[in-house]
């Protein structure tokens, strides 16, 4: 098997199974994974705008507008719309939501850190390394799926046009 094949089977299943383990070990209580990465979101975004909280997750506006809706009704959240400009409504953490994320964080390191005890202790630091590099690479942006090797046969069209 080609190295670049070994690759994007290694690195596929890798974001299978970190995936597995977020919803099964990590996300766990009143919260579903895609409520938890949406408050990560807000925290990192600082009190995002709905519009940018729904680009940063790549959902509709509307589904973003549900989503905070069930973690506003649930006090995780609550919307607010600045002095300066009464048109736009940010999110806002409140104490719960903060609390929630902290806790499902110290879960998510410890997870991960069993899964790190597990690596062997000579190659931790370039495999660190490693997933550093492609965390770079993924986070740089441009589209993958655009430059795909795959024969166009429809479906990757209406994917790509997502």
């Amino acid at each position: 098997m080609k190295i670049q094949d070994r690759f994007a089977k290694a690195l596929s299943t890798v974001a299978h199974r970190v995936s597995k383990l977020q919803s099964t070990e990590i996300c766990c209580g009143a919260l579903t994974r895609e409520q938890f990465e949406t408050l990560r979101t807000i925290e990192v975004a600082r009190d995002p705008s709905m519009s940018a909280l729904s680009a940063a997750l790549r959902v509709d506006l509307s589904t973003m507008s549900r989503n905070v809706s069930v973690l506003e009704r649930e006090k995780y959240v609550s919307r607010a719309r600045p002095a300066e400009d009464s048109r736009i409504v940010t999110v806002v953490l409140t104490p719960k939501g903060r609390n929630a994320l902290e806790t499902l964080r110290c879960d998510e390191q410890d997870v991960m850190a069993k899964v790190f005890g597990k690596l062997p202790a000579a190659h931790r630091t370039s495999i660190v390394e490693a997933l550093e590099a492609v965390q770079v690479v993924l986070e740089s942006g441009g589209d993958a799926a655009a430059e795909a090797c795959c024969v166009d046969d429809g479906v990757s069209a209406k994917r790509a046009a997502r």
